[in-house]
């Protein structure tokens, strides 16, 4: 791998990690890969994008350092899926005269403004009322020496 002091010295180019989506047309956040960053960070929103870290059944905006799910909004983004109404529906949200993206990714910000990534809630399970993410118990399961691989998955209570 080409060290990024190497590709800045001699072709004048940068390496930079972040975060983002096929819908929001590129990066949400940024920081440079050589830059010493927190650990875990995924940078710091980049200019043309705005976000809102919100509980995700109320919508309601979470305090600075909570989990909650990413909401983006940007001029330059999708507002829809092409022909998929309820998958719009179900993405793409008005709050306050702007259309926000839910990225159904679960991150947090500090004061400094730097964005984590914690999980994704397309891998959750709910389970009497608790979301539940199925990563996670994979990974428990996966330290267990007996387990070579592990999958879980949510099976509906017929009972419920």
């Amino acid at each position: 791998m080409i060290s990024s002091a190497l590709l800045e010295y001699k072709f004048n180019k940068y390496i930079y990690q972040g975060y983002g989506a096929t819908e929001t047309c590129g990066g949400v956040s940024m920081c440079p890969a050589d830059i010493e960053n927190p650990p875990k960070s995924v940078g710091k929103i980049v200019a043309s994008k705005k976000i809102k870290i919100v509980d995700p059944v109320t919508l309601k905006s979470v305090k600075t350092g909570e989990p909650g799910e990413l909401l983006v909004f940007s001029d330059y983004m999708v507002t829809g899926y092409l022909k998929k109404p309820e998958e719009t529906a179900e993405s793409f949200i008005e709050l306050e005269g702007e259309k926000w993206y839910r990225t159904a990714d679960i991150m947090s910000m500090d004061e400094e403004g730097n964005l984590y990534f914690i999980d994704r809630t397309v891998d959750t399970i709910k389970h009497k009322g608790y979301r539940v993410s199925s990563s996670e118990i994979e990974a428990v399961l996966q330290e267990h020496p007996a387990i070579m691989g592990s999958c879980v998955v949510g099976v509906e209570d017929p009972r419920v």
